[in-house]
């Protein structure tokens, strides 16, 4: 069997490296090479002779290898007896020759030797490389076996992979809207919708090795998946065999499309041929230039995803309320990035009056709240997802009216016309299912039915401006991962108890003017990784108790004071001592005039 000889090999290459054997000398890092190769290459070795496998191609790689170990064998030992028969001495089959060791003969084997390892390195070199496509050949065929035994409706998710290109993070929600509107997924009950199907497929798909996790958030939730290169190969000529993607050039052919998606595509002007493709259930125009949707849109009646994110897009047409099955509206810009973004940086849309005919919508972004439009939103109940900027204090209460029948919600987002005005937000009864809310706009105080969102995992506050610390009443949220108070306190404390905040993970602490102490009890913040803290300038000394935090990976200061970066430093700084556990210490601060980061 070619993994004994392999073994062999190996046993009798090792004392030779390890003692570093001078009498090789000349040869010593050919032999090191070859050992290296022969080890990498055991495990695969034992793989094949478990499997038995009768492939012609893997029983040739495995007969090259097991001559190849016995032909090294024989001319390392060949090599060790001549040298032995020169020295003084028996009972040692290596020793060190002489300094002053001439002899023409041994000069002679010695070149022979080297030129013959040299050779035996060339041929477990391209062994290996034999190696690597055995490997590959297993990987597929594993992965053949995966693909043979997915459900119809799952190869057909499967396939679509191939329509991205090579090395792709494809977003995760952009998927399972794409395989929605081909039509590939169908919910057997009652009760469970269809984007839980896909997300279900893609969990199946993820655990079957067939696709990769690209990215996760804050909280663990995959946002964005990969293809294996290898993955890729498979679903390529899978496609192609059963014809399941054709480039065309006919325009008849396009009448039929379902999907189209111009992300990023240099446009200005609305293409006027897509209202003509009426079974059309995906258009996406993100990040193009486009300003207006012709009033032909209404064409569309079959279209459940617009998405014109990033494009210059500000106001819809009457004709939109057509679309009565369209399920995601995601309309909204953000401003370039700056340092520091001005309260209005998120620009939404203005839609006509008559929004609550929609009555199939589930995710709408961002909706500027003109007086009228938003008592319309509490028929909208299967909301999911629900972005609204521009509110006046005075629809406060009807928008509070309106998310309480959303039972479905997970996503709240809603920002006042401008900082100084008041969000009025009174639930008595917040969506349970929430898990994401961001609030732009001061507050009176904080809004007591956030402490009641069981599920909440992500929550912003900004220019909220309160009076009283927030971290006491979050503290005790049991699943919040992620945390931003930006503008949000005008005290001077922030303090944590000791136990709270058990499962977050990230904390945003930025431009809290007034701030001068951070506290974190014995036990809080056990989970927390990453910490920001910007522009808090009165603050002067890392935040209490933070060398107890003991997963903290990161510690980000952005433009704060020279008295907070100076007690950090490596050299000498005030605060080291407690904050050596944490991997990643930088300041991100203004030098010359430019943004300068660096690692402290």
């Amino acid at each position: 069997m070619a993994e004994s000889a392999v073994t062999l090999l190996i046993d009798v290459l090792r004392p030779i490296i390890e003692n570093e054997v001078r009498l090789l000398r000349g040869v010593h890092d050919e032999v090191k090479d070859i050992m290296d190769e022969m080890e990498s290459m055991v495990s695969c070795l034992r793989e094949a002779d478990r499997r038995e496998d009768d492939n012609e191609g893997v029983k040739t790689w495995l007969k090259q290898l097991r001559d190849a170990a016995y032909d090294t064998e024989d001319v390392v030992e060949e090599y060790l007896l001549h040298l032995a028969s020169l020295l003084e001495g028996k009972g040692r089959l290596v020793k060190f020759i002489h300094r002053n060791f001439q002899c023409a003969l041994h000069l002679r084997k010695r070149h022979q030797i080297a030129i013959e390892m040299r050779g035996i390195k060339s041929r477990v070199q391209k062994i290996a490389a034999m190696r690597e496509r055995y490997t590959i050949v297993n990987m597929k065929r594993i992965i053949l076996l995966s693909y043979t035994d997915l459900p119809y409706n799952l190869k057909s998710c499967f396939l679509y992979l191939s329509l991205f290109p090579e090395d792709y993070n494809i977003k995760f929600m952009k998927l399972i809207r794409l395989w929605m509107a081909e039509g590939f997924v169908k919910s057997n009950q009652q009760n469970i919708m269809v984007e839980e199907v896909a997300k279900e497929y893609i969990n199946v798909l993820i655990k079957r090795g067939l696709i990769l996790i690209a990215d996760r958030n804050s909280y663990g939730k995959v946002i964005s998946c990969r293809v294996h290169d290898v993955v890729r190969e498979i679903i390529l000529s899978k496609a192609r065999e059963e014809n399941f993607t054709t480039f065309t050039d006919g325009v008849h052919m396009f009448r039929l499309l379902k999907v189209i998606d111009l992300d990023g595509m240099p446009l200005k002007v609305f293409p006027p041929e897509i209202t003509e493709l009426l079974h059309l259930r995906y258009l996406s125009l993100r990040d193009t230039s486009i300003s207006e949707l012709p009033k032909s849109i209404k064409r569309l009646c079959n279209l459940e995803t617009l998405d014109l994110k990033g494009t210059m897009v500000r106001e819809l047409p009457v004709e939109i309320l057509k679309l009565r099955k369209l399920r995601h509206l995601l309309v909204y810009r953000y401003d370039d990035f700056q340092l520091n973004l001005p309260f209005d940086s998120v620009k939404g849309v203005r839609m006509p009056i008559g929004i609550g005919k929609m009555l199939e919508l589930q995710k709408l972004s961002y909706l500027d709240g003109r007086p009228g439009q938003v008592k319309e939103l509490r028929k909208l109940t299967q909301l999911k997802r629900l972005g609204i900027i521009k509110l006046r204090t005075e629809d406060g209460r009807d928008l509070c009216d309106a998310i309480q029948n959303m039972e479905s919600l997970l996503s709240f987002d809603v920002t006042s016309r401008h900082e100084n005005e008041l969000l009025d937000l009174c639930l008595s009864q917040p969506p349970k299912l929430l898990q994401r809310v961001y609030l732009k706009g001061m507050l009176e105080s904080l809004p007591s039915w956030i402490t009641m969102l069981q599920n909440l995992v992500k929550l912003y506050l900004r220019w909220s401006k309160l009076k009283d610390d927030p971290f006491e009443s979050l503290q005790n949220l049991p699943n919040l991962a992620e945390l931003e108070l930006s503008r949000a306190y005008d005290g001077n404390e922030l303090r944590c108890g000791e136990g709270g905040f058990k499962k977050l993970q990230v904390l945003h602490i930025h431009y809290l003017n007034e701030l001068k102490m951070v506290e974190i009890g014995e036990g809080a913040m056990c989970g927390l990784q990453k910490l920001w803290i910007m522009e808090c300038l009165q603050l002067e000394k890392v935040p209490l108790g933070i060398e107890h935090i003991a997963h903290l990976k990161e510690l980000n200061l952005v433009f704060m004071s020279e008295e907070l970066c100076s007690r950090v430093r490596k050299d000498g700084g005030e605060d080291r001592p407690r904050i050596e556990h944490i991997k990643i210490i930088s300041a991100i601060y203004i030098h010359d005039g430019q943004v300068s980061f660096r690692i402290l």
